[in-house]
């Protein structure tokens, strides 16, 4: 991983000329003020919806895969969502 980046005193220099990041509040707001916007994060969020409960019904098969009891690959899911939502975050 050395060196993987060629040093460059032009590009150092678009760096610190760049804009600072806008905050998340204000993306959001510009991102939801667009037309539709609100109907299509509700589709993304009943979709991730739908595709966690698929996997919840089908845990216990995944569990005679893995040898683990029901209540291990609850667990394992529960892990699996929170770590997704930090991530989110």
């Amino acid at each position: 991983m050395w060196k993987q980046e060629a040093l460059s005193r032009e590009r150092a220099g678009q760096m610190e000329a760049a804009l600072a990041p806008v905050p998340f509040a204000t993306a959001m707001s510009a991102l939801l003020a667009q037309p539709n916007m609100r109907r299509l994060l509700i589709v993304i969020a009943l979709g991730t919806f739908g595709f966690g409960m698929a996997d919840v019904l089908l845990e216990p098969y995944g569990g005679q895969a893995l040898g683990f009891s029901v209540a291990e690959t609850t667990k394992l899911t529960a892990h699996l969502a929170t770590g997704t939502l930090f991530g989110f975050g």
